[in-house]
């Protein structure tokens, strides 16, 4: 039995990382246990334990150095030290799944120099030249990409030529579609991003600040990271003026509670593949108000499962538009509610997206 091992260079949790959590719950058979290794940075045993029981799993830690513009001296100086490390790691390993895509370049640089089959999956849809051109000199060795949407395929389709490429959209467990009664007369917009360039939260405090009626409220689930903060600083100063309309939730593991209070869930990103907050809402059954970004506009815009609006432009005045058709046609709201979860229930299942990485990976 060949052994896999699964490297993620960062456990900050966003779309790639709940992603191999949702995927890790699936390995339920003890050969397939075993024969998975996790080398994830140091504290994932902790952060892991609040999703899944952590003693089934063979989990080895690394002080890993994540690439920002903040740490690229540190990234830099680490390297070599953690080359080592991983190089003794990887030794009875002859495949490696890299789950988080371009932010695992250094483990991508040293799986190729050590001759292993690697699964690169990528989820998105911007890169620095500079990683874009590494990856691309270094394309023939990786055995098999996965791809988050089409819209990321596209993207890197000059880098990737002649590799083995199949999409794998983010997946879950779908729930049984039960909507609770509405109590509160408050209509509740969520949104779910962190605080960074591409979530376009200047787009979101405009929407805040020209929404009229007092009985939207929106809500906000997302963590401001150390590598943001200067973003946020010099970016978001009129964060302050929606305070008073808008409930922020920082730190949050179990987003789903508070995400069940939500009516309609906005995305205002300028650069998407398919955000798995999307999904996640949609398996609430909360219909979706978004840019037209990655592949959002054919998931909530399926044929059978229509859940959602697509704004094609980035003003906020759509937005508000789209927003208050839905809190006034609540049959609509309802109809696709239901679509939403039917969508999810027949598009986006982990036990389908668990069978095909055993198969690609197994082969």
């Amino acid at each position: 039995m060949k052994k896999i091992a699964i490297i993620m260079e960062d456990m900050r949790l966003g779309g790639p990382q709940k992603q191999l959590i949702y995927l890790l719950n699936q390995i339920k058979d003890y050969q397939d246990l075993n024969k998975y290794c996790l080398i994830l940075p140091t504290g994932s045993k902790r952060i892991l334990s609040k999703f899944i029981n952590v003693s089934r799993f063979n989990i080895e830690e690394v002080n890993f150095q994540y690439l920002s513009k903040k740490y690229i001296l540190s990234y830099l100086l680490n390297f070599l030290k953690e080359s080592i490390i991983l190089k003794k790691k990887l030794t009875d390993f002859s495949k490696v799944y890299l789950p988080g895509g371009t932010s695992n370049l250094k483990s991508l640089l040293i799986s190729v120099l050590l001759k292993k089959k690697i699964f690169f999956h990528i989820h998105d849809t911007r890169l620095n030249k500079i990683s874009k051109l590494i990856i691309f000199l270094i394309s023939k060795r990786i055995k098999c990409v996965f791809f988050a949407s089409k819209k990321s395929e596209i993207y890197y389709k000059k880098v990737f030529k002649n590799n083995k490429k199949y999409i794998l959209k983010f997946s879950f467990l779908p729930l049984r579609h039960k909507r609770k009664k509405k109590i509160s007369s408050n209509f509740n917009i969520g949104i779910v991003a962190n605080i960074n360039p591409d979530k376009n939260i200047e787009l979101l405090i405009d929407v805040i600040k020209k929404t009229k009626s007092k009985k939207i409220k929106f809500h906000l689930i997302g963590n401001l990271w150390d590598t943001q903060k200067k973003y946020y600083k010099n970016n978001l100063n009129s964060f302050k003026d929606v305070k008073g309309k808008m409930k922020w939730y920082r730190n949050v593991y179990f987003p789903e509670k508070i995400m069940r209070k939500f009516d309609v869930l906005i995305c205002t990103s300028k650069y998407e593949s398919l955000p798995l907050s999307i999904i996640e809402a949609l398996n609430l059954g909360i219909p979706v108000i978004s840019n037209n970004v990655g592949d959002v506009k054919n998931v909530i815009n399926n044929k059978k499962f229509k859940c959602g609006f697509i704004v094609n432009n980035q003003k906020p005045e759509n937005f508000i538009s789209q927003i208050n058709h839905y809190m006034k046609n609540k049959s609509l709201l309802k109809k696709h509610s239901i679509n939403a979860n039917m969508n999810v229930k027949e598009n986006f299942s982990i036990l389908d997206f668990s069978s095909k990485i055993n198969k690609y990976i197994s082969n």
